[in-house]
């Protein structure tokens, strides 16, 4: 069947399969960077997290489905293909999204700008200490060129970084697009959105259950599938109702007794699917109920400078630390 997709979202949890478990967490911290940002979120289409198929929207959407992992170990492949080499068991895996530094211009090679934005920031932490992972972005279709390049150069020299030796950078990338990334810095790690996804699918077949993992992978998979990533017939319901994201499909999922993550993840991507079809849903928890339109965060203009650059990657990130609690 043919559904009249739209072509925005008005509330940020309609088109984020992995839905935080609580607004305390540092993930919705994470996510609330990018869609509380009046600058990308405006009317014009081709930005913003709110419309499907932008890079703003698709970087945070397909990656923070590895928030289901709650143990660091399961993120162990994912840094391994990015060229990091973790030692012994990962302890902690933290991460961010458009990780906003104010630089002195032209203090960085070939860039001349006020301010640099590593799309996504990885931390980790190990037996041999701490180390991170800068990445520059791409969306399908779109390869990087020599501008991406001298920004992912620069993004491990931020002031923020300097006290971690072990750094690396890494462009997320099509697949289309793997060997011009790779030509452009052949020092950078590269990973395509397709190797991601079934990174993430083998991970969940390692550290779920047969029942859990029988209920995550196909919802992994359809989520890639809607970006034009691999292909993927449309899980059915966790009801017995037709429709996607209904109260009944919520309580379904609860009963299934599975990680609380992962619920998160059943329910927000019913919800994804739902809002894909242009169909009527419901709210999945009581704290989203208030959350602000997309209209509102652009009327409000209530992000600051300050808020975009709070490192929420660093371990050393606490809730209080915020400032703007939307």
């Amino acid at each position: 069947m043919k559904h009249n997709r739209p072509s925005e979202a008005d509330q940020w949890w309609q088109v984020m399969p992995a839905l935080p478990v609580s607004p305390e967490t540092q993930h919705h911290a994470a996510l609330r960077r990018i869609w509380a940002d009046h600058t990308i979120n405006t009317r014009a289409k081709g930005r913003g997290y709110y419309h499907w198929g932008t890079e703003d929207h698709i970087t945070p959407a397909l990656f923070q489905i590895w928030a289901i992992f709650n143990n660091p170990q399961a993120l162990c492949t994912l840094l391994k293909k990015v060229g990091a080499r973790p030692v012994g068991e990962l302890r902690h895996v933290q991460w961010a999204y458009a990780c906003e530094e104010a630089i002195a211009r032209g203090t960085f090679p070939g860039f001349s700008g006020r301010i640099l934005i590593p799309d996504i920031v990885i931390h980790y932490e190990d037996e041999a200490g701490c180390g991170l992972i800068a990445f520059e972005v791409k969306k399908p279709g779109v390869a990087p060129n020599e501008k991406d390049a001298t920004k992912l150069s620069n993004y491990t020299r931020l002031d923020s970084m300097r006290a971690i030796e072990r750094k690396h950078r890494a462009f997320l990338v099509g697949a289309e697009s793997v060997a011009v990334a790779m030509k452009l810095d052949p020092q950078a790690g590269v990973l395509s959105w397709n190797d991601m996804q079934q990174l993430l699918v083998e991970a969940a077949y390692c550290e779920f259950s047969c029942d859990v993992y029988s209920l995550v992978a196909p919802w992994i998979e359809r989520a890639f599938a809607r970006h034009g990533i691999g292909s993927a017939s449309t899980p059915k319901s966790a009801s017995e109702e037709a429709t996607y994201g209904t109260q009944a499909a919520f309580e379904a999922i609860d009963a299934t007794g599975a990680p609380l993550a992962v619920r998160q993840f059943l329910k927000g991507s019913e919800i994804v699917e739902a809002h894909w079809r242009n169909e009527k849903h419901a709210c999945p928890a009581a704290w989203m109920t208030n959350a602000p339109t997309r209209e509102e965060l652009s009327e409000r203009k209530a992000q600051s400078s300050a808020d975009r650059r709070l490192n929420r990657w660093s371990p050393k990130w606490r809730s209080s630390l915020e400032q703007l609690r939307i």
